[in-house]
């Protein structure tokens, strides 16, 4: 009983092992160690409680991530003016079979929906858009739910499709490497350039613009 009750609290998150000095990583050996010699007593009902409360824990965890992604994919279809609840799940699901979403994790992949959809983005603009978007946060670790905005406004400032977003995707990829500044104060001068704003309320100075370009 109390061996379910310790692995119920360290799943739960109420209890977790601690490394951040040698007073919290000795505590946490010592625990892991208690559990181990539980297993080792009980026997087999120790490794019976283990498998039965991992597999319980993983089934919740898996139902509350379902609940969580559904619950974003239906904002997405609120947010956008034709796009429904299936579109937003067909889309999630085809995330997942694209390689380009490889390294985007399931939630994410439904954040990145919902944040296009956001944008007024129709599904058929979302998928080139999410497919760029996702690229570029992986290749310049950038938040993608920063990225994704500024994206959207490079694209209309500069007369391009969704379908453009693979093009203008490696424009950017090219520009930053060619220059002395970060990919974000890239992203940013580019915009500006393009008769916009950084959506912040700053702007670049001339020099710091013209370094980039």
């Amino acid at each position: 009983m109390v061996l379910a009750l310790g692995l119920t609290l360290l799943w739960s998150g109420r209890q977790r092992f601690e490394f951040n000095s040698f007073q919290a990583t000795l505590l946490s050996a010592l625990e892991f160690a208690s559990f181990v010699v539980s297993i080792v007593t009980l026997g087999w009902l120790g490794v019976g409680i283990l498998v039965g409360v991992n597999l319980a824990a993983a089934s919740v965890w898996s139902l509350i991530l379902a609940a969580k992604k559904q619950s974003t994919l239906v904002q997405a279809a609120v947010q956008s003016s034709d796009m429904t609840a299936e579109d937003a799940d067909g889309i999630w699901h085809w995330m997942g079979t694209d390689n380009a979403f490889a390294a985007i994790r399931p939630l994410e992949r439904a954040d990145l929906i919902r944040d296009l959809a956001k944008q007024a983005r129709s599904p058929s603009e979302i998928r080139p858009m999410a497919k760029a978007v996702a690229q570029l946060s992986v290749i310049f670790d950038c938040e993608a739910d920063w990225l994704v905005p500024h994206f959207d406004q490079l694209l209309r400032l500069y007369g391009k499709r969704a379908s453009d977003s693979e093009e203008v995707a490696d424009m950017l990829v090219t520009a930053t490497k060619q220059s002395a500044t970060t990919f974000e104060d890239m992203l940013i001068a580019m915009i500006i350039a393009g008769g916009g704003s950084d959506g912040e309320g700053e702007t670049l100075g001339e020099s710091q613009v013209a370094k980039a370009a």
